[in-house]
C-alpha cells in the first residue's frame, strides 16, 4: 500500500513513498480504442461514412492510429474524425487501433458498414415551366424520378428536345427556344 509522507526539510517539502513488500511492479499497459460516432452506417456506393475515433493510454501516450477494412484493407492513419467515400460494395468490418509510445497496439474498435450498390433513378415524368414559351424565352424543366434523389442540383444526364422534329440536346444556360446540338441542361428537383 502507497503511505506518501510529507517531510520538511530546507524550505523544501519532499515525499516519502513505502511500497508494500506484497505488491508486484505494473508493466505497460496497452492503449484503448474507441470508435466514438459513425454517422451513416448504410450508404450507396460513393457516398461517405464519417466515423469518428480516439486512443487512450493511461501510462503513456499515442503515437499512431490505423483504421482498416475486412475487404478494402488500410484506409487511413488519421486521428480523430476520418471519411470513407470510396468504400467497395459489401458489408464491411471496420476497425480502429492505436499504439503508444512503447509500440504496444490496442485491441481493435470495429464498427460494421454496408456499402449498397449506386442505385441510377430512372426518370418517371418530366414537366416544365412555363407550358408555352417564345424564342428567347426560358423554360425550367423538372424531373420526377423513382427512387427519388436528394441532390437538390444533380447535373448528370442529358436532355433530349424535341424541335423542329429533330431530337438534339437542350442547353444548360441558354434561354433560346432552339437549343445548340451536344450540350446538357441541370434538373431541378
Amino acid at each position: 500500500m502507497l503511505a506518501p509522507a510529507f517531510v520538511a526539510g530546507d524550505d523544501h517539502p519532499s515525499v516519502d513513498v513505502e511500497l508494500d513488500q506484497d505488491m508486484e511492479e505494473v508493466g505497460n499497459q496497452p492503449p484503448i480504442a474507441v470508435i466514438t460516432h459513425v454517422f451513416r452506417s448504410r450508404v450507396n456506393f460513393s457516398e461517405s461514412v464519417v466515423l469518428r475515433g480516439m486512443g487512450v493510454d493511461n501510462d503513456g501516450y499515442i503515437i499512431q492510429y490505423r483504421w482498416w477494412s475486412d475487404l478494402d484493407g488500410n484506409l487511413s492513419s488519421a486521428s480523430g474524425e476520418v471519411v470513407f467515400d470510396d468504400l467497395s460494395v459489401g458489408e464491411h468490418v471496420i476497425s480502429f487501433a492505436v499504439k503508444d509510445q512503447l509500440d504496444n497496439w490496442s485491441q481493435p474498435d470495429q464498427v460494421n458498414v454496408t456499402v449498397m450498390p449506386r442505385v441510377v433513378p430512372s426518370v418517371t415524368h418530366i414537366r416544365h415551366y412555363p407550358y408555352y414559351v417564345k424564342v428567347g424565352e426560358g423554360v425550367r424543366f423538372y424531373a420526377y424520378t423513382t427512387p427519388p434523389t436528394h441532390r437538390s442540383s444533380d447535373t448528370s444526364g442529358t436532355w433530349k428536345a424535341m424541335v423542329s422534329g429533330t431530337a438534339s440536346p437542350a442547353p444548360t444556360t441558354s434561354t433560346t427556344a432552339t437549343p445548340p446540338p451536344d450540350t446538357t441542361v441541370p434538373r431541378s428537383w
